[in-house]
């Protein structure tokens, strides 16, 4: 499962036509949106707002599945040009000056930048990084119920020092968004494929989140660590990094090396 937050009706329109969300009628405390695979929140503005939302959502989850969240929105830049879409790399909470870094496992033909999430419009454009009022909400909120290579952010820039947020229409924020579809639905792709990892995984779903936080994993090494971690559930109750220094592992070649000689060295149990 995906769930899609998003501030502004305006920012959900082109996500609820691209992949063809009904409003669920059932539910009145925030506009709700999904598919067999998908789930689409508006939250309304602020970072309370998307905190809140992203709860509610996690809420009506199914809490056996692994579930990805990607928040959309449009966002302010010194920099960059209208239209620019970046993916988090780092979301700033400019109130409580919180840090959070998601982990971008995935190529992506976006750019990658620092969010700051800030509590008015912001106009002054002071830092060399996107300016927002969401994601840090949203960001924060969704670490509860996910794991951090799950949880994204991705702005696209509607105004900067040339073209004021004042001068933003509600038709210019759905065509930013259109414009930006490609990348969003890719991004979806990934994150989709990401949740079906980790259901895959069953037992192993916190060991994977692990491992996959800090090593990049081509799709064939990721097959290969959902196996291993199967076999091993399947025998062993303990963690397969226990008494395993991950600091001296340099990267994901050699981290399946290790777990495949710990799988091999298993006890066989015949208990059924």
């Amino acid at each position: 499962m995906l769930n899609f937050v998003v501030a502004l009706s305006e920012e959900a329109r082109p996500i609820i036509q691209q992949f063809r969300l009904k409003r669920l009628h059932s539910i009145n405390a925030f506009p709700v949106y999904s598919n067999d695979k998908i789930r689409l929140i508006v939250s309304g503005i602020g970072k309370l707002a998307a905190a809140t939302a992203t709860g509610y959502l996690a809420g009506i989850d199914d809490a056996d599945k692994a579930t990805a969240w990607l928040n959309v929105g449009v966002a302010g830049s010194k920099n960059l040009l209208v239209g620019q879409a970046v993916l988090a790399r780092q979301i700033f909470d400019a109130v409580s000056q919180q840090n959070y870094y998601p982990t971008i496992y995935f190529d992506t033909s976006c750019l990658t930048a620092a969010v700051t999430t800030v509590s008015m419009p912001e106009s002054q454009y002071l830092d060399d990084c996107v300016y927002d009022m969401e994601a840090a909400g949203f960001y924060s909120s969704a670490l509860r119920f996910g794991t951090t290579e799950l949880i994204h952010s991705f702005k696209i820039v509607s105004d900067n020092e040339s073209s004021h947020v004042d001068e933003i229409s509600k038709g210019d924020v759905v065509n930013l968004v259109e414009q930006n579809m490609e990348d969003i639905v890719q991004i979806s792709n990934v994150l989709l494929d990401g949740a079906a990892l980790l259901d895959d995984v069953g037992n192993g779903k916190e060991v994977f989140a692990l491992i996959s936080a800090k090593y990049h994993f081509t799709v064939s090494q990721q097959a290969q660590l959902i196996t291993l971690l199967q076999n091993w559930f399947a025998i062993a109750k303990m963690s397969p990094l226990d008494n395993l220094d991950m600091d001296d592992i340099n990267n994901a070649k050699t981290l399946l090396s290790e777990l495949q000689k710990r799988v091999d060295e298993l006890p066989l149990n015949y208990q059924t």
